[in-house]
């Protein structure tokens, strides 16, 4: 036999096995493996629970198609009220298990297989506790699951009478009957039980008589079991029903003479009194034992050392309070800017002048500057784009162009009629082009300090791209910092403010810091002059970042953290809504940063034994977290390490595209020198580094790559990134100095050119 340990038992298996649950069942269950002592399927909410067994394949598929069985086949609704209150349990458990089972091999004709070396590999485990037993002195109803289950090598004894009922049990295509069947054993039971203990006195009295019934007794009748349970007949159906007086008639001709009809409101006790219910009945008649002693040994697959999995779901979010929509950022930093217009401030950049006294209107005009001069400079890169942008969408129009006569004749080609058939004018049908959005998420992190000007020049290059050729869009930066009129705060019991929680706080869902916030900065709803003011501000913004003037900042809009998987999880709500509001039918999303994703945790329930009641707390996600989406129907496998947040975004982003198929995930990630070999492993996996990459990096400072996760992964070096697109040189520069500055120019200009040809070839 084979022996199984803890690792053979791997994630990836249980994945395996849940896919399996998942296809026989021909829905999106939901499955999970816990520490539980026997599988079990919710039928309300088709929660399919399974065990963390050490099995093999055969015993695993098999325990899976039986759950899966019930999943399909067994009905919500309670069963025992009104005339079943009284059926034992157990007695259903075992006919709906050879209903269900029956039903499933049906479906499933290999699953046939795995049931047999199934059960077979657990018999000669012993796991019904037959061995030594002799099959006559079970119940019957234990004899009827052995049947079932055992049957197709094992010889399990019926008498004449009980023979009607197996047959019976074979046939059934309904819970109703498989209740009814119930009920009827055990309504017979009950009353031969009765008849048996009033008799006891009177056996006592007359042995002779005693001996003489026993010599009545008929002997065992051995059957042999279908082994593909594909018996499709009903003969309680047929009987229960009344199919017609030549069939009834028919099957009572072709019973035996001591066999009777078996009708489901006739009790036993009017069958014939010789043979049938064995007459010795024990309390225990009404307890199918070999189920009992399955289910205990079934224990023994069990892997008690294994670390429950923790399944995590997705939260509801209140995006009211996550997003801060263009008309509040815009107002909020006008607002700013003109109350500290005439308020003088001390700095030291020698680049803007060499003044230590300078007004912020002052500063902010030469911004407004620097922001008009780059958009003037800009202008070719932008149509450079749009005319690429269109090429590529016509020719892509054209290669799904059809051609279709129109029954006209075309005079240029009568002279042709001798040799040539086609005299009629053609016409060109050429398929509607896709509608376009976008959505761009701009890392708004304290690590962009130094490249977020740049940055955001690329993002304005993109958006005025989408201006021109009207395609909607909307820009959100990420940020664990807002202004207070931007935060919900609430008072807890001991009279202390907390920034109120931006999801509903369920236990082991993932879990959103109360302070993340999504900066809707630009938007294409804004009419033109507001989105020219919003351009403005953000260059503005961004600009003081980079040249270190953080006086020049307005209060609650500094960098901070890299809420990057929050973000991700919010977007499951924010692409819905763009897709409603603009109608599209491709949408592209942007990632725009610089490094990895800040931790994600989730939410638990913490109790401590000096205070009164338990409240909502977080913990950090472990090795057995899988985080599951109920509407895809899907359970990701766990990281290898949660610390590297990496993997986690990896899943995140994989559940967006399981989500929203059409919808592409770009990432535009600015790298510096020093991390290249580290970012082509962390999203490619990927250890060789090859000296070809390194040369290409080299020379073209950019990476075009295809993990996981993201639809395509653009890298771009941060060195690259700053350098001005114009042609600067100094005024006594020699030959050597003028042709190096000239390199340098188009060398950049080569370098955007290329990242931006291809995010446009990815959108188009």
């Amino acid at each position: 036999m084979e022996s199984y340990t803890t690792s053979t038992m791997n994630s990836s298996h249980f994945e395996v096995k849940d896919n399996l649950a998942k296809l026989l069942a021909t829905e999106n269950l939901i499955v999970e493996h816990k520490q539980v002592d026997t599988a079990c399927f919710n039928v309300e909410t088709r929660v399919l629970t399974l065990p963390m067994w050490q099995a093999s394949d055969n015993v695993y598929d098999m325990l899976v198609g039986h759950e899966v069985g019930h999943a399909l086949y067994t009905p919500v609704e309670p069963w025992k009220k009104g005339r079943y209150e009284d059926v034992p349990p157990s007695f259903v458990n075992v006919i709906e298990d050879a209903r269900i089972e029956k039903l499933m091999k049906r479906r499933y004709g290999g699953l046939s297989k795995s049931f047999y070396k199934g059960y077979k590999e657990l018999h000669v485990k012993d796991f019904f506790e037959t061995d030594g037993k002799d099959f006559t002195e079970f119940a019957f109803i234990d004899r009827i699951n052995l049947y079932f289950k055992l049957g197709a090598f094992e010889v399990i004894p019926f008498k004449e009478d009980e023979l009607p009922i197996v047959e019976t049990c074979k046939g059934l295509e309904t819970f109703e009957e498989v209740l009814e069947l119930c009920l009827l054993i055990y309504n017979n039971l009950k009353d031969a039980e009765e008849e048996i203990a009033m008799q006891l006195p009177e056996l006592d009295a007359h042995p002779e008589k005693e001996d003489k019934d026993d010599n009545k007794t008929s002997d065992p009748v051995y059957v042999e079991n279908d082994k593909n349970g594909t018996d499709d007949s009903n003969p309680l159906e047929d009987l229960s029903t009344g199919k017609g007086e030549k069939e009834e008639k028919k099957f009572e001709e072709d019973q035996s003479p001591d066999q009777e009809i078996i009708n489901p409101e006739q009790p036993w006790d009017t069958m014939s009194n010789e043979g049938g219910i064995e007459s010795n009945l024990k309390p225990d008649e009404f307890t199918a034992e070999t189920q009992e002693a399955f289910n205990s040994n079934q224990r023994q697959l069990v892997d008690e050392g294994a670390k429950e999995t923790v399944y995590l779901d997705f939260p509801k979010l209140k995006m009211d309070k996550i997003v801060v929509d263009h008309q509040r950022v815009s107002t909020y930093l006008k607002k700013w800017w003109k109350e500290t217009a005439n308020e003088e401030f001390r700095y030291h950049y020698s680049t803007i002048g060499t003044d230590d006294k300078l007004t912020y209107s002052n500063f902010g005009g030469q911004l407004k500057e620097k922001y008009l001069k780059y958009k003037k400079e800009s202008s070719k890169g932008v149509n450079y784009l749009v005319k690429e942008f269109e090429c590529r969408k016509s020719a892509d129009a054209y290669s799904r162009a059809a051609v279709s006569r129109t029954g006209v004749l075309d005079t240029t080609k009568l002279h042709t009629y001798k040799f040539n058939e086609d005299l009629f004018k053609k016409i060109t049908v050429l398929p509607e082009g896709k509608n376009h959005g976008l959505i761009f998420i701009l890392d708004w992190s304290g690590s962009m300090q130094n490249v977020i000007g740049d940055t955001v020049k690329q993002l304005l290059n993109l958006v005025w791209f989408c201006k021109k050729v009207q395609i909607p869009f909307e820009v959100y930066g990420f940020t664990y910092e807002c202004p207070k009129e931007w935060q919900h705060s609430e008072m807890d019991d001991r009279g202390n403010w907390h920034m109120s929680e931006v999801i509903d706080m369920e236990e082991n869902v993932l879990y959103l810091n109360p302070s993340f916030r999504l900066l809707n900065f630009l938007s294409s709803s804004r009419t033109s002059k507001e989105f020219e003011k919003d351009c403005s501000n953000l260059f503005k913004l961004a600009s003081s970042f980079q040249k270190h003037m953080p006086e020049f900042i307005p209060y609650g809009l500094n960098l901070s953290g890299t809420p990057l998987n929050e973000t991700i999880v919010a977007l499951r709500d924010l692409i819905p809504e763009f897709l409603n509001k603009h109608k599209v039918s491709k949408l592209n999303t942007v990632f725009l940063t610089d490094g990895e994703s800040c931790t994600i945790s989730r939410v638990n329930k913490v109790e401590r034994h000096w205070e009164d009641q338990w409240r909502w707390g977080r913990v950090s996600l472990h090795q057995n977290c899988q985080i599951r989406d109920r509407k895809v129907g899907r359970i990701y496998p766990p990281c290898a390490d949660w610390t590297w947040n990496s993997n986690v975004t990896k899943i995140l982003l994989d559940n967006l595209t399981d989500n929203f198929p059409s919808v592409a995930t770009i990432g535009l990630r600015i790298v510096e020198s020093r991390d290249v070999s580290r970012f082509h492993y962390t999203y490619t996996k990927d250890n060789n580094y090859l000296e070809s990459d390194k040369r290409s990096w080299s020379k073209n400072k950019s990476a075009i790559l295809k993990p996981g996760g993201y639809s395509v992964l653009y890298g771009i070096a941060s060195t690259n990134l700053n350098k001005e697109t114009e042609f600067e040189v100094k005024e006594n520069a020699s030959k050597a100095q003028i042709r190096t500055a000239f390199k340098r120019n188009l060398k950049a200009k080569a370098t955007n050119k290329k990242v931006l040809s291809s995010f446009v070839d990815m959108v188009a």
